[in-house]
């Protein structure tokens, strides 16, 4: 059986862990977690961060290993696709591991949403030992990524998706992202009976550790009936503001090209 390699390249606060959910509803898909946190927080070429100071280094969690790992179970032809859900950022300086022929033969999209939105909801969801921290509101290095895809990995259309569009219509966004990337949209795969599994989402060494909590209390991505309104700027911390104004034309123009919804008679 020839294994598909799916990546999807997220910024911060974007419901992509529910995103994740609705992938691994579906059978024989093998899903990886944020696998590139370890190396860029922990591992031997970390950049440091206080929320993680307390974390001992593990050298054994490098790029490379990380990428090999996926790359083996990519080969392995167990699985019907595998599908790897990470931050853009995470690879910052390291978009060269994309080179390597698996990741090279795989199909690579990204998902986004309103940075006023994704933004506000990062700045509240910080706390304790974690700053808000404008380098990983994500849409730079998510456009960069984009941009690499499409010059070096010859890709001319990488899927770029908008979790707004997805929340108006989960089932029909899916479908149509399912078809973009080579999964077999199975119908329902948007709902889950049971509660995600803690294991499979913070299984990076305790990184994702709170991050994920109101994942684990939903059965699933809920449709909206009307488009979630922006937060009042004048509202908002000054660094939020900011980096809002910062991450917009990165975002513009990723939004640009997404994934449109079909039209409804």
């Amino acid at each position: 059986m020839e294994t598909k390699g799916i990546f999807l390249w997220c910024s911060p606060r974007c419901v992509s862990t529910a995103f994740e959910c609705c992938i691994r509803q579906l059978p024989n898909v093998k899903c990886f977690h944020e696998a590139f946190a370890p190396p860029k927080y922990i591992g031997p070429e970390n950049t440091s961060h206080s929320q993680y100071s307390h974390m001992l280094c593990d050298d054994s969690k490098s790029f490379a290993s990380i990428a090999k790992k996926i790359e083996e179970t990519i080969k392995c032809g167990k699985y019907e696709a595998v599908f790897s859900r990470d931050m853009a950022y995470y690879l910052e300086g390291h978009f060269d591991i994309l080179l390597q022929n698996t990741f090279k033969m795989s199909k690579h999209g990204f998902l986004v949403r309103h940075p006023a939105n994704s933004l506000s909801s990062f700045h509240k969801a910080c706390g304790g030992n974690y700053v808000f921290d404008a380098n990983e509101a994500g849409f730079k290095q998510q456009y960069e990524m984009y941009k690499f895809v499409k010059e070096q990995l010859n890709d001319p259309s990488p899927v770029v998706v908008d979790i707004g569009d997805v929340l108006m219509d989960p089932e029909g966004m899916m479908q149509l992202y399912c078809e973009a990337v080579g999964l077999k949209y199975q119908p329902g795969m948007t709902s889950w009976s049971s509660t995600p599994n803690k294991r499979d989402l913070n299984c990076n060494d305790g990184i994702c550790d709170g991050w994920h909590d109101q994942v684990f209390k939903s059965t699933g991505l809920q449709k909206s009936t009307v488009k979630k309104p922006l937060p009042v700027e004048e509202e908002l911390p000054d660094i939020v503001k900011k980096a809002i104004k910062e991450q917009m034309p990165f975002y513009e123009a990723l939004y640009a090209v997404r994934l449109k919804p079909k039209k409804t008679s």
